[in-house]
């Protein structure tokens, strides 16, 4: 369902109302597509400012509207308390722009102050195949709020990132006055909607201004008018979107508005039809989060032991504490207080070095058991979908639980407290009679990751646990001929059916004695009329107790059995992954008398662990688009952990897997896929990454003597079907490479070019030719240093020759980096060689 005007502006719409999305080719108007389970990030809001502050949505499965698309006209009808709303949305006949009209009644005996305000994300981003990554893009959108006289705050937006058609740039306004707006969703839905759902500034008298997070959701309020019994209120807000705003906003872009606001005829919305629809409603719209209560002191104790080190205190209440061996505590105070939700990636059959059987799977404390679920490759391979969003908007993400007890339906949302360990991660839920516990862990020996649910305190409940698919890859599921077992498998045009044709996942369900059914997306509407192969439902009958298994075979079969005791194998793998720990770590052991030294032994599993998941299985908690090695990063960091804790051939292979990924000329792309994926790479790199993979080679074979790496035969980079693959001995590699460098020097000079720039992403020259001319001292130092440490090894081949013509370079950079780039005794962060030397 959509309505589209002339000029090519697109509202489209799903079945429960809501608007799904706002496009104008090639752009997205929004940051996110919404989904029939999502909160769509394009809404109205009609609030009664009593005491306190009441609201409701005008759109969508969360109101009490009612609506009816035509080809030409969006409309919604409702009453709420005893307000008769109608709204209409129309599209303009001249331009990209477009106008929501309310029209309100008070049908109650007493007049009543309300306000209404209008709620938009904006991304301004081409279409893309999977999620924007809304961190990022925010990052680069301009979001301004100006003041007009006659029409109050208005709100901007632009893209300030380049696209194919310019800068694309969107205005909000208010025909009538609005009296205040605010650009970001920390301030429309703030830190407690991911417990509450409720957004917090729908609770604040005024919207909260401007505001630099990295969530770029507008939102404009409407000046508060009263309504008495028996009266009417009419107001509307405008927007309109222009493909390409080259300058940055400013205060002459309110010119615009007098021509946006006569765009719109008054169209009387024909209240005597009938043809309106009810909205589809399904769990995920009609359920709340389950209110968790703090633990108290007692409960602390019988959870996580006796021992809290390092308690982190505010007010004199307990926020987060380290337990046990290895374990973070964080409890439900300071899970609503952070800007970020508290989240863990967790391995499975992962040890020091790339593969693609290795399982990845990453939870958070606001109720996501798994999400982003993948083996081998994290962008391709994904099999359970990302949890994008810090304030849990897309409420099915991942793997969901709804708890029914008493009568009444929850969804699993922040808990009361939660443990993160080296592969696991805990749940305590308590509410009243109940102490509900949830446990997601990952196995060393098998590609699986587990979840169990158990009932600590209180009646047997019903559940009902969702995974929501990789919507990309298509999976489709179905029973498999062994009992409590179901076999997902990608769709056949996939990249993952194409690269790894017997692909599939596994879903084990372990607890033999549990009454259950399974199904699809239907068996969270009470009419199960919607059929939607995105979303499997475990529906089980009153348990105390359940157990599965999530088991990844992309590219062979696991032979993991069922789990029969779940505290057994949840301590069986915990130990586990201890081990693998201490055989990292070397046993390390610090003086803990000692408090630095203590909180050093506490924080370093966890700098291990995200340095593990760096290369082994590339993404981060808000970098969900990864799966590639990054040249300079796999360099440093990975490499020198692996260096420090003895772990040498895992160190050669990370070297050997980098050096067979060099292109042919000598250099290396920014990123690349080091897996079956290969193709997919960079086209170009910053100037610094040639110099980190001589310091890694030049680090390792100091620290290990091993200098017959240098004689290890590896392939250059090649395209499929694009000749014949050229291998050399590595030592070939790193001389091809420094050659390709010492041929770079601008001329006249040993001094290497700005060329695709540095460290500094923003700083990209737009001329080509002043690029190749433009130093950074940065960068020079770094070629200083690499070759320096590279002659050392020279040095130790007994290669003399090699060794002084390295000297000599290094001499002649370091002579024109005192000329060239030193002034008055300072050194500058960029120069500049004039044409004529």
């Amino acid at each position: 369902m959509n309505l589209k005007n002339t000029s090519g502006l697109t509202f489209d719409f799903l079945a429960n109302g809501s608007v799904k999305s706002i496009s104008v080719e090639p752009i997205l108007i929004g940051m996110q597509v919404a989904t029939p389970f999502s909160k769509s990030g394009n809404n109205l809001y009609l609030r009664k400012r009593a005491v306190p502050f009441e609201y409701t949505a005008l759109l969508g499965p969360e109101s009490p509207s009612s609506f009816r698309i035509s080809e030409n006209e969006y409309v919604i009808k409702g009453n709420w308390l005893g307000l008769e709303y109608h709204c209409i949305l129309q599209l303009s006949k001249k331009s990209l722009s477009w106008q929501w009209s309310i029209e309100i009644k008070n049908l109650s005996q007493e007049q009543v102050e309300i306000d209404l305000f209008y709620v938009q994300d904006a991304g301004l981003k081409p279409f893309s195949s999977g999620l924007n990554n809304e961190y990022y893009v925010s990052q680069y959108l301009e979001r301004r709020i100006l003041e007009d006289k006659k029409h109050g705050s208005v709100v901007c937006c632009r893209q300030n990132m380049t696209e194919s058609i310019g800068n694309p740039w969107l205005m909000i306004a208010c025909k009538n006055v609005a009296s205040s707006a605010s650009v970001d969703g920390m301030q429309f839905y703030g830190k407690t909607f991911r417990e509450t759902g409720i957004p917090e500034g729908l609770l604040s008298s005024h919207s909260g201004g401007e505001y630099a997070g990295e969530s770029s959701v507008l939102v404009i309020q409407e000046k508060p008018a009263v309504v008495y019994s028996g009266g009417f209120h009419k107001t509307a807000f405008a927007a309109v979107y222009i493909p390409n705003h080259p300058l940055a906003t400013s205060e002459a872009d309110l010119m615009l508005l007098a021509g946006l606001m006569s765009e719109f005829d008054e169209i009387p919305i024909n209240k005597a039809k009938n043809d309106f629809t009810i909205p589809e409603r399904n769990l995920f719209n009609t359920s709340e989060f389950m209110p968790a209560e703090d633990l108290k002191d007692q409960e602390l104790e019988e959870f996580f032991g006796s021992e809290r080190r390092f308690p982190e205190t505010k007010n004199g209440k307990l926020l987060s504490f380290f337990c046990g061996q290895n374990n973070h505590v964080v409890l439900r105070t300071k899970e609503i207080a952070v800007d970020r939700p508290h989240g863990h990636i967790m391995q499975a059959q992962a040890g020091f070095s790339p593969n693609e059987n290795i399982v990845s799977t990453t939870a958070f404390a606001f109720g996501v058991f798994n999400s982003h679920l993948t083996q081998g490759n994290t962008n391709f391979n994904t099999f359970l979908s990302v949890c994008a969003s810090q304030f849990n908007l897309s409420t099915e993400a991942g793997q969901r639980i709804f708890v029914e007890m008493n009568g009444q339906t929850f969804l699993l949302g922040v808990p009361s407290a939660f443990e993160m360990g080296l592969n696991h991660c805990r749940w305590i839920y308590k509410r009243g009679d109940y102490c509900l516990q949830v446990r997601t862990w990952t196995s060393k020996k098998s590609p699986r990751v587990n979840l169990d649910f158990k009932v600590l305190r209180g009646k047997n409940v019903r559940l009902r646990i969702s995974h929501h698919f990789d919507e990309s890859i298509g999976w489709q599921i179905k029973p498999n001929t062994k009992n409590s077992e179901y076999i997902a498998k990608p769709r056949a045009e996939s990249m993952i059916a194409r690269m790894f044709p017997k692909a599939q996942f596994r879903i084990l369900v372990n607890s033999e004695s549990s009454l259950y059914w399974s199904g699809g997306a239907e068996m969270l509407y009470q009419e199960k009329v919607l059929l939607d192969s995105s979303i499997f439902v475990i529906d089980v009958e009153d348990v105390s107790e359940f157990c599965m298994s999530l088991i990844a075979e992309v590219s062979t079969v696991s032979l993991a059995p069922k789990i029969i005791n779940a505290d057994a194998a949840w301590l069986s793998d915990i130990q586990d992954a201890q081990s693998i720990y201490n055989d990292l770590s070397l046993n390390l052991k610090m003086d803990k008398s000692q408090e630095d030294a203590a909180a050093i032994q506490e924080i370093i599993p966890w700098y291990s662990m995200n340095a593990l998941t760096h290369y082994l299985t590339p993404y981060g908690l808000e970098q969900f688009s990864g799966a590639a090695w990054g040249t300079r990063d796999v360099s440093q960091g990975p490499l020198d952990l692996l260096l420090t804790m003895g772990k040498h051939n895992d160190a050669r292979q990370i070297l050997c897997t980098l050096f067979s990924n060099q292109n042919r000329d000598g250099g290396w792309p920014q990123w690349f896929m080091f897996d079956s994926y290969k193709n997919i790479r960079a086209d170009h790199s910053h100037g610094d990454v040639f110099y980190w993979c001589i310091i890694a080679l030049s680090n390792y074979i100091k620290v290990t003597g091993d200098l017959k790496i240098l004689e290890e035969v590896l392939p250059y980079y090649q395209e499929e079907n694009a000749g014949s693959v050229e291998k050399t001995p590595l030592s070939e590699h790193i001389g091809r490479l420094i050659k390709m460098i010492v041929d770079s020097f601008v001329q006249g000079t040993s001094l290497v070019p700005y060329g695709h720039g540095d460290w500094n992403d923003s700083l990209q020259p737009v001329s080509k030719e002043l690029a190749q001319r433009m130093i950074s001292s940065w960068t020079v130092e770094m070629n200083y240093q690499a070759f320096s440490q590279y002659q050392g090894i020279y040095e130790m081949l007994g290669n003399q020759g090699k060794a002084v013509e390295l000297n000599e370079i290094c001499t002649k950079i370091k002579a024109d980096f005192n000329k060239y780039l030193i002034k008055d005794g300072v050194v500058a962060g960029y120069g500049l060689v004039e044409e004529d030397g």
